[in-house]
């Protein structure tokens, strides 16, 4: 294999502990255009590995599409380290499929024999990523479109530099009135006078403010978004965002419930995902709602669970000791081994 070789020529002095097939076909819900993830794990021979990782693109000029290949390789230190953070993509590398593996190895092995004592419970940081992520891809999905509609009527009424939202304050009004477009109307106070304004996407402007300058700040808005906002505007939902934000949390809850991490998924589980990241939902408010329930569930589960986190952390650390010992002698009775031939060969051509 490409990948394998690669690493190899690149980095002789590094053993590949675990290669597998990542992405979206680690849980076999790829599409035709999925692009190609690996994931790994490697150790350097000399047994002096810092905590570190090693990436690599097999095809720049296409990425993200199916041709493009994407790996990323985890000293075995760093990927105990993040495993002992609660790493929930360390921990799907200890549940990987074995149809999804494509280099093992004894270490590998012995990881994934006793990984029920070397996984944290503790979801807390995790929990917080799938909130973020959600707030980001979910709570403000529409920002982008409200904010880019709004420049868009500012624009056909702005007549000069001069004008300002109280010039066109009744053509304001009158879009506010339709629902769809999220305008709030309010007030607030300059010099104990109270002043008409408006709210777009959580930013007041007072209907003093001129209309260039309010372009301005909402154009600066709009170039803070990413490509995935503007997917969120441009198809009313930001479908990969809630496929990530939605298969991490079935994982979650399995997880904290069972102390496992079952793959593939369940049908049900699997028939939701695919039908989200094929953007064929049929109900995004209900979706939604269930994402909000299923964070709930998750805030109270962890609440009820008590932490191993500090066991798994201790049990971790003697573990990166053990390996890195074990390497290192294993290296130095190599090296007496072959220094008594040498000489013992040495001694033989004298006579």
């Amino acid at each position: 294999m490409d990948i394998i070789e690669r690493f190899n020529k690149e980095h002789p002095d590094k053993e590949i502990l675990l290669l597998v097939i990542a992405g979206s076909h680690f849980f076999n819900l790829q599409s035709p255009t999925s692009d190609q993830d690996y994931r790994g794990i490697f150790i350097t021979k000399s047994g002096k590995d810092p905590c570190s990782e090693i990436s690599f693109n097999t095809n720049n000029k296409t990425k993200n599409s199916k041709d493009d290949i994407d790996c990323t390789f985890y000293s075995l230190k760093k990927f105990l380290t993040l495993l002992g953070n609660g790493d929930f993509n360390m921990i799907e590398l200890l549940y990987a499929p074995e149809d999804k593996i494509l280099v093992n190895s004894d270490t590998y092995k012995e990881l994934r024999y006793i990984r029920s004592a070397i996984v944290s419970n503790d979801i807390s940081s995790f929990l917080g990523f799938i909130k973020g992520e959600y707030k980001k891809f979910g709570m403000d999905k529409n920002h982008y479109g409200i904010i880019s509609n709004f420049v868009a009527f500012l624009k056909a009424h702005r007549v000069s530099y001069f004008y300002t939202l109280k010039d066109i304050w009744t053509e304001i009004l009158e879009y506010a009135d339709e629902p769809e477009n999220f305008i709030k109307i309010s007030q607030t106070r300059n010099d104990n006078k109270v002043l008409p304004a408006i709210v777009i996407a959580k930013r007041m402007f007072q209907y003093t403010a001129k209309i260039d300058y309010v372009l301005d700040q909402l154009n600066s808005m709009l170039e803070k978004y990413g490509h995935r906002r503007v997917e969120m505007a441009e198809n009313k939902v930001e479908v990969k965002g809630l496929y990530h934000t939605m298969r991490l949390l079935i994982e979650a809850k399995e997880f904290i419930t069972t102390g496992e991490l079952t793959f593939p998924f369940p049908d049900s589980d699997y028939n939701k995902l695919r039908s989200i990241k094929d953007n064929k939902i049929e109900d995004i408010d209900g979706l939604f709602s269930e994402i909000d329930q299923k964070i709930q569930v998750l805030m109270e589960l962890e609440k009820k669970t008590i932490s191993n986190k500090k066991n798994v952390q201790i049990l971790i650390d003697k573990l990166i000791d053990t390996y890195y010992s074990r390497l290192r002698i294993q290296n130095l009775v190599k090296g007496s081994i072959w220094k008594t031939l040498s000489i013992s060969l040495s001694e033989q051509s004298l006579f």
